[in-house]
């Protein structure tokens, strides 16, 4: 079938994480971490970590996970459906977002999706790797943390704000 997930994680165990929505889901335990919340990573690929452990999701939840954590004030489930799915029909793209969401509505005892009327959102229980990098290079380049001694970093902040600009629409785009 696939890869072995656990393959080049020496100190990995194999576990299963259970979904509200009944799926048994595989996942790699990395020892030594605690936290209490849903991480997703998106920069250098998709990943979502539950209480230290990774967690397998479907593509199509991955997908829209993604697409939220890109969507600071969500999105309407009709645009996206329309963006995950561009090749399909309106009927077809809802019924792969219904999906999606009921595969990634939740991990554990967290849910993930803010669903309230026609928007979908991440909960703020969801911390985004893209977004901590933004906020920290905002935080860096706020005029209180600037000198002449640091003058050469302004150049390089500026560079990767732009640089994840960049990937932001990216990932954006269908």
């Amino acid at each position: 079938m696939g890869a072995d997930p656990t393959e080049g994680h020496s100190d990995a165990t194999d576990e299963t994480l259970v979904l509200a929505a009944g799926e048994a889901l595989p996942v790699i335990h990395e020892r030594g971490s605690g936290m209490d919340e849903v991480h997703i990573a998106l920069l250098g690929g998709f990943e979502c970590v539950y209480v230290g452990a990774r967690v397998a999701l479907p593509l199509g939840a991955q997908r829209l996970l993604a697409l939220l954590a890109l969507q600071n004030g969500g999105i309407h489930r009709a645009a996206a459906g329309e963006r995950l799915w561009p090749d399909s029909t309106r009927n077809r793209a809802a019924a792969n977002l219904r999906s999606a969401l009921w595969r990634g509505k939740r991990v554990g005892d967290v849910t993930l999706i803010d669903r309230t009327g026609p928007r979908l959102r991440l909960m703020s229980a969801v911390t985004v790797d893209l977004h901590e990098l933004m906020a920290r290079a905002r935080h860096i380049t706020e005029p209180a943390y600037r000198s002449p001694a640091i003058g050469g970093w302004e150049a390089m902040v500026d560079a990767l704000s732009r640089a994840a600009a960049g990937l932001v629409g990216r990932l954006a785009s269908p």
